[in-house]
């Protein structure tokens, strides 16, 4: 859409309700379709425009007063629009829209696709057909006005084989046999609603289901004999719906919810009305061979999309650009309710290292976002699913429950439900109701965090019995800017928390007269904390005691690293305060967080893994956690906590990665014995991606074919990920880029395949080998991905360098072969290597001379 500038639909007629009637084929892969529209004429008008693309329009007409009004249409391919131009003015009222089309389904995972896989034998390909309409693709399934403003009332029917189940948003109403093997579906009435979040499967499912406590029937569907995979789903389904109406205060609206595993799925999931859809491994689970990870993967993915049927679905943002209202509420609202089903998983201690992290490390860049984003063409949609708008957002409401408390915020969400429920609202409206409920100005305060890029560093300096705080705009690049924030911010001490607001620059705030001080316990605030010497000295006393919770090392020592990347610190400093965690700390987040950590800077020690600074840094990872590999042992532990499950998989993967010695030949002859037996046999799922990631590293073209061959023959797409995750873990040029041809061949799924090209872009030797295949084979790879697919691979193929030679060609190529959907990403990689070239300036060589004693 790049030669006419984008517009929005007009409003002077606007879809009160669709009658659509759909005839889908999975034998050639055209479906028909028939559509009746009920139309508002909110002002006299001589034209409609609603949207379409990859339709075949055959006829459109319209009606008002029951007359026929002579009429002819345009499509504009380009703009996505269809422009029927009337000969007579339709009048304030009614009118009606009857249009015949029809389309393809593709294999692109947009629109109303085709969904391929092998049948249970693994030796006859078969095919389903699926829905993915986030943000504009339902246009591509029929004609309508696809903007989330447009809401209406939907009336679905579907002509289809009758061996096949036909499933959409709502309960089934009728089912009619027509013969000729075939049936007519017809679903209940929808509540009005968006057409993104219109859905419909046809193909050979299998389910299971159950009725949570306020009678709603659950159903979990997946491919026909594997739907008893759906269990550990189904309960976590059960359970958290009710908690969301309880937590929301409002009902569930629909009569049922139903989760569907689909084998083709570009996105992790999507929260269609009543007919969730997702990714076969982020909702099956198999009790024996899924891993812990995995399986606290499902429950917070399930969690996510069952959140978005109130915030998204039931409430809708009114554009785009607060697209954060949907994704920030259901990532803050997903920990809440694992909280409650599963508090084994201490799930709000992982919230730093999976959330709230991410969006810091995003936003600490020129080239991030505001949360409240000006979108301006669909094209520009797809990059704002990213860290800011999911985690920035979570970060920040979970900052407003802090700051007003729990029954003051639960207060002013149900306003904001009630006020907005089957309607649109924008990010001013969801202020204005918290407002209400607590008194407070909500809407001052938060503007600076939705509407200004970035976020700040709070300097604390010790002043006898008081403690200065000032604040300005952390960026990794060193620089600042003159914005500021009105920053709600807790300070604890030995005995007491307490809750402050810093309004200006710089302000004064009583302290307690002995022990040390933290800021930001917990992480509440979004922002950074640089201590002054004296009050980080009382801080590493505090460490070393054992007085800080395992949560506030996690943000102590993370603030101290952003620190040390936006040249505040020094990187000998940040290793050497972590090497005192060596025999001491066994905090699985703890550790997850610094490792993290540990690898950037590995991308600096000289970015080559020939470099004497960087197996030097090897052989610091090594000597900082093999003592914790001794405490755990391979063999997990009956009984042993849920952090110790995870940690285990953490540590054999870094030693894995570090070479060292034991693990790796530990690695090898486990994956040996894999191999040789076809079949998992007893090595724990918890650490196969581990064990075979490593063996791969150190293997050749043999084990890599053997491990292609055993994938292929693996049933559980969450086996076929880690192995897939493993293949690019390879480290030899020619063996990458054979994994590579394999990933875009016809034999990986292209949603799968992003999980190899990301292990390739993790270490030296796969990034070195991934940019010039991806610039070999730039037509393919277009072909085979879209949206954000697209962006995942243009990121991997370029963040992580750190040289300006690289620089340059990345910059090069995307200017003479621009991605419009990534544009953003290629800033941000480039802004990415920029930084790591200051930092090597900056702190190359004081790296390598500390690093000298671990040779």
């Amino acid at each position: 859409m790049a030669g006419e500038k984008f517009k929005r639909l007009p409003t002077d007629v606007i879809p009160c309700r669709y009658w659509i009637k759909l005839y889908p084929n999975l034998i050639d892969f055209k479906f028909k379709g028939e559509e009746r529209v009920l139309l508002k004429v909110q002002s006299p008008t001589s034209e409609i425009l609603l949207n379409a693309n990859r339709l075949t329009l055959q006829t459109i007409e319209v009606f008002q007063n029951e007359q026929k009004v002579e009429s002819h249409f345009e499509f504009n391919q380009e703009t996505q629009v269809i422009t029927v131009q009337l000969k007579s003015t339709l009048k304030e009222g009614e009118a009606t829209l009857v249009s015949h089309f029809e389309g393809i389904h593709g294999d692109h995972m947009e629109g109303f696709y085709r969904l391929k896989y092998k049948d249970s034998t693994n030796s006859e390909t078969r095919y389903a057909v699926g829905t993915q309409f986030e943000s504009v693709y339902a246009r591509q399934a029929f004609p309508c006005w696809d903007e989330p403003a447009f809401k209406a009332v939907f009336d679905i029917e579907m002509v289809a084989d009758s061996k096949y189940a036909v499933l959409s948003n709502m309960p089934i109403s009728e089912e009619k046999d027509l013969g000729s093997n075939l049936k007519l579906v017809k679903f209940e009435s929808s509540p009005i609603m968006s057409t993104y979040l219109v859905a419909f499967v046809v193909g050979d499912f299998d389910y299971i289901e159950a009725f949570d406590k306020n009678g709603i029937r659950h159903r979990v569907y997946a491919l026909a004999g594997q739907a008893k995979l759906g269990e550990f789903a189904l309960d976590i389904s059960c359970r958290t719906l009710p908690f969301y109406t309880d937590f929301y205060k409002t009902p569930y609206p629909l009569p049922k919810l139903d989760l569907i595993a689909l084998p083709d799925f570009a996105a992790g999931a999507m929260e269609n009305w009543g007919l969730i859809t997702y990714r076969e491994k982020l909702l099956l689970v198999d009790p024996e061979q899924s891993s812990t990870s995995s399986k606290q993967y499902v429950a917070i993915v399930v969690a996510h999309e069952l959140a978005h049927q109130w915030f998204g679905n039931l409430v809708t943002m009114e554009w785009w650009t607060d697209l954060w209202l949907n994704e920030g509420f259901a990532s803050w609202t997903e920990y809440l309710a694992v909280d409650y089903c599963c508090p084994e998983y201490k799930i709000w201690s992982q919230y730093l290292n999976q959330s709230l992290i991410p969006a810091l490390k995003l936003d600490a860049l020129k080239n991030s976002h505001p949360i409240e984003v000006i979108v301006n063409a669909p094209s520009e949609i797809e990059e704002i699913f990213d860290n800011i708008s999911y985690d920035k957002g979570s970060a920040l409401i979970s900052m407003l429950y802090m700051y007003l408390g729990e029954e003051t915020f639960r207060n002013g969400l149900k306003r904001y439900i009630d006020r907005y429920a089957y309607k649109n609202a924008c990010t001013d409206q969801l202020w204005a109701c918290l407002s209400e409920a607590s008194g407070k100005d909500i809407v001052t305060i938060m503007a600076g965090w939705t509407r200004q890029m970035g976020f700040p560093v709070v300097s604390a300096t010790k002043a006898n019995n008081q403690i200065q705080l000032s604040q300005e705009r952390f960026l990794l690049n060193g620089e600042t800017d003159s914005t500021t924030w009105q920053i709600p911010i807790q300070l604890k001490s030995e005995n007491s928390v307490t809750l402050h607001t810093l309004c200006e620059k710089q302000q004064m705030f009583d302290l307690e007269k002995c022990g040390w001080t933290l800021l930001n316990p917990g992480a509440h605030t979004f922002c950074h904390i640089q201590y002054d010497d004296a009050l980080l000295e009382d801080l590493q006393s505090a460490l070393h005691s054992g007085s800080l919770t395992e949560e506030d090392k996690v943000m102590l020592f993370f603030d101290l690293f952003q620190l040390v990347r936006s040249g505040r610190k020094s990187v000998v400093d940040f290793l050497k305060l972590v090497f005192g965690l060596k025999d001491t700390e066994h905090s699985y987040i703890v550790w997850e967080g610094v490792l993290t950590s540990i690898g950037e800077i590995s991308l600096i020690a000289n970015n080559d893994s020939d470099s004497m600074a960087f197996k030097a840094l090897q052989t610091y990872r090594c000597q900082l956690v093999s003592s914790e590999m001794q405490r755990l042992g391979w063999e997990p532990i009956k009984g042993e906590s849920h952090f110790d499950s995870l940690l285990r998989t953490r540590i054999i993967n870094e030693l894995g990665k570090c070479g060292h010695e034991e693990t790796v030949n530990e690695c090898i002859n486990r994956c040996e014995k894999v191999l040789s037996f076809g079949s998992f046999g007893d090595l724990h799922a918890d650490f196969r991606s581990a064990v075979f990631s490593t063996a791969i590293r150190h293997g050749d073209r043999i084990r890599i074919n053997r491990t292609i061959e055993f994938l292929e023959n693996v049933s559980l797409s969450e086996e076929k990920v880690r192995l897939l995750t493993s293949l690019g873990y390879a480290s030899d040029p020619e063996l990458l880029n054979h994994v590579l041809s394999y990933i875009t061949s016809d034999k990986v799924r292209s949603q799968d395949a992003i999980y190899t090209l990301l292990a390739v872009s993790n270490h030296g030797p796969g990034r070195e080998a991934l940019w010039p295949f991806f610039k070999s084979n730039f037509a393919l790879i277009n072909k085979l991905y879209s949206g954000s697919l697209l962006t995942h691979t243009v990121s991997a193929a370029t963040l992580r360098f750190a040289t300006l030679e690289k620089k340059n060609d990345i910059e090069a190529f995307f200017k003479s072969n621009p991605v419009p959907c990534a544009e953003r990403t290629v800033k941000q990689s480039l802004e990415a290597i920029q930084l790591r070239i200051d930092w090597i300036e900056r702190d190359g060589a004081a790296l390598s001379k500390y690093l000298d004693k671990f040779v």
